[in-house]
């Protein structure tokens, strides 16, 4: 099952940036895709456990600006942008939490954020 969330962003003034409320949809599996809409490009994207807030991703654009296009797998690196670290194996039975974040004139501000099942 996919979940999904709408929340708000502020008017962000660089090309790409988020200038509407942002959907976020995950997919199934342990491997998930994580896509949002409107098309726009966010600076990050985390991945955490759930309860314990231990990140198991993180992939922020090299410049911190927005560069990172939807939609993104899990441990894929998105194009124009560093991980800081490998992707720790998402299993069964875990409760995570994606976030986007985006970049609004040098504020990074949150997109959108979903927990989700595996």
């Amino acid at each position: 099952m996919a979940a999904t969330i709408v929340t708000a962003c502020s008017a962000g003034t660089e090309p790409g940036a988020c200038t509407e409320p942002v959907q976020l949809t995950i997919s199934d599996g342990l491997v998930p895709q994580f896509a949002w809409t409107p098309d726009c490009k966010v600076a990050i994207l985390s991945v955490q456990e759930q309860g314990t807030a231990r990140t198991m991703w993180f992939a922020a654009s090299t410049t911190f600006e927005n560069e990172i296009p939807t939609p993104v797998i899990y441990g894929v690196n998105p194009a124009g942008s560093d991980t800081t670290m490998a992707p720790v194996p998402l299993t069964s039975g875990g409760t995570y939490r994606v976030s986007i974040t985006y970049n609004d004139n040098g504020m990074l501000l949150p997109a959108a954020n979903e927990r989700f099942d595996r």
